[in-house]
């Protein structure tokens, strides 16, 4: 049995909060997130599927005291959840952090309980920043998973209540059963409805309400399992291979992980970021027509490689669903060398439909670079101890794994930057001495597990592009993509403003864009009537 009572700690933890332990960063980066969820949803709006779950939300809504974005249309708390974050999750166009997606349930959840009940822009942090937390911390736990990025949905669900549990000022023991019951009957997506299609805009938004149910029944007397996160039948057991359960705790409250919070400047998985970065960069310094490109070479790591592999199989040409090509590098190239830009309007069906797209792409070829895969082991090394992984794995459970990923392995992460391959020649041997031994060693508890620079943290999803024309070859590198972790404070904060003016401008009235800035520039100083009118058209 783990020796820490994890699930009981966090929700202590989640309950002894005040504001004035967050430090400002973390509350500055709050304010970033809740730009860039909005932006992501404004835009979500433009979408097919986004109008989808609008004209659903619609027509099952009463009324109620929430408000639906973008313009605000009353609706109960549930149904403004379900829309709002369906509409953030449409373009795949959200913030993201180690080992989360959290936007659209920690930021969300806030927004849509300030709707329905009084919450001053203090409270409103505080919820976001646990959610955050939490969040990041869940993901981490369960690293070494089948599971990984957003097929983690259940995060929504305990950072949604968390969130709630907090505003609704739960005790520790009600916010433990919050996380028990949320955590009950975990959601997840399979891989088809995640990238086939329409689907995937419901990821967080049923689990963010899967959440919030969870608190209010936990603040009606309802009990879960206080222990759902370190159980051995529980929640870590059941969605990793070794779970690391010190990484819910360790340092927390001192390492904030949500500082490693990075935001999305185009629409798309946050693996092709940097490669877009790269192509936009050589076209603003050339003049490349499409009809003159002969050829172009993405080099990336492994979970770029990996990314597009993913979503290949669900490529349907011309009949593609912009949710799946928001996986698909070749495609974002192609539409950004054609276009100059991207944005929601590359992923209208008409401009799908375009033959002269799918031309250029066959042009496109996305190339491993084990210098960019060494970087994010690099990177994550320095921020989580795998070394403390490496002596609790058992070959059992690095078998698993590699069976699972392949050389997209979090195997990757505590072989501490030696290639898989490499390892892998050296034999049963090599891994026997590299790990433990057969038998497993159970769930990772060492408290120094998290080192204490989630602030120098770098998103290092790292790129080059090369593009090859008849007036020669043209090339550019970026280590980090703009927005992200690895940028500061106010790198990041430019590129969340231009986000959010850009995506809200003819979605909502400037008035009410610069209304909604405001507010949430100055969160910390608003009362319960101010933060109620946050997304308010």
């Amino acid at each position: 049995m783990p020796k820490k009572r994890y699930t009981r700690d966090l929700a202590n933890w989640v309950c002894e909060l005040q504001y004035e332990d967050i430090p400002d960063r973390v509350i500055e980066e709050c304010k970033n997130q809740a730009l860039s969820v909005l932006g992501a949803a404004y835009a979500g709006t433009r979408t097919a599927a986004g109008a989808a779950v609008l004209r659903t939300v619609r027509g099952l809504s009463h009324g109620g005291p929430c408000a639906l974005l973008p313009d605000g249309e009353p609706a109960s708390l549930h149904d403004a959840l379900l829309a709002n974050a369906g509409l953030s999750m449409a373009l795949d166009y959200d913030d993201y952090m180690v080992s989360a997606h959290s936007g659209h349930s920690a930021a969300l959840v806030p927004l849509a309980m300030a709707q329905a009940m009084d919450v001053d822009g203090r409270e409103f942090v505080i919820a976001q920043a646990v959610a955050n937390e939490v969040e990041a911390r869940i993901g981490t736990s369960v690293l070494l998973g089948p599971l990984n990025g957003q097929m983690w949905s259940f995060v929504h669900a305990a950072g949604a209540a968390v969130a709630a549990g907090r505003l609704l000022r739960l005790d520790p023991g009600q916010m433990a059963s919050a996380l028990g019951i949320a955590l009950a009957q975990p959601p997840h997506p399979t891989k088809p409805g995640f990238m086939g299609g329409g689907s995937k805009l419901l990821t967080a938004a049923l689990p963010a309400s899967q959440g919030v149910i969870a608190a209010h029944m936990a603040a009606s007397g309802l009990s879960g399992p206080q222990d759902i996160l370190e159980h051995p039948q529980g929640f870590c057991a059941t969605f990793s291979f070794t779970p690391l359960l010190s990484a819910l705790t360790s340092a927390l409250g001192k390492n904030w992980l949500c500082e490693t919070l990075s935001y999305k400047i185009y629409p798309g998985c946050a693996y092709l970021d940097a490669a877009m970065d790269c192509l936009f960069e050589i076209l603003k310094n050339n003049d490349i027509a499409p009809a003159e490109v002969k050829r172009v070479d993405a080099h990336a790591s492994i979970m770029t490689v990996k990314m597009d592999e993913s979503a290949l199989p669900f490529v349907r040409h011309t009949l593609s669903a912009p949710e799946t090509l928001n996986f698909f590098l070749p495609y974002n190239l192609a539409a950004g060398i054609s276009d100059g830009r991207l944005s929601w309007e590359q992923f209208t069906p008409e401009r799908i439909a375009d033959e002269s797209l799918w031309k250029l792409i066959r042009k496109i070829h996305v190339r491993h670079d084990i210098k960019y895969t060494k970087a994010l082991v690099d990177a994550f090394t320095n921020l989580v101890d795998l070394r403390k992984v490496a002596g609790s794995l058992s070959v059992g459970a690095v078998r698993s794994m590699l069976s699972h990923f392949g050389l997209a392995s979090p195997f990757l992460l505590v072989s501490r930057g030696r290639e898989v391959g490499e390892l892998l020649k050296e034999g049963r041997k090599a891994l026997q001495k590299f790990i433990t031994g057969e038998e497993d060693q159970g769930p990772v508890e060492d408290e120094s597990l998290l080192a204490s620079t989630a602030n120098e943290f770098q998103m290092a999803f790292g790129a080059r592009v090369s593009i090859r024309t008849a007036a020669g070859e043209f090339e550019h590198e970026q280590d980090v993509p703009f927005g992200a972790a690895g940028w500061n404070l106010e790198e990041k904060r430019l590129c969340v403003v231009q986000k959010f003016e850009r995506e809200s401008a003819g979605v909502i009235s400037d008035e009410a864009a610069n209304a909604t800035f405001e507010r949430i520039l100055s969160l910390e100083t608003l009362d319960a009537a101010g933060t109620r009118l946050i997304g308010s058209a």
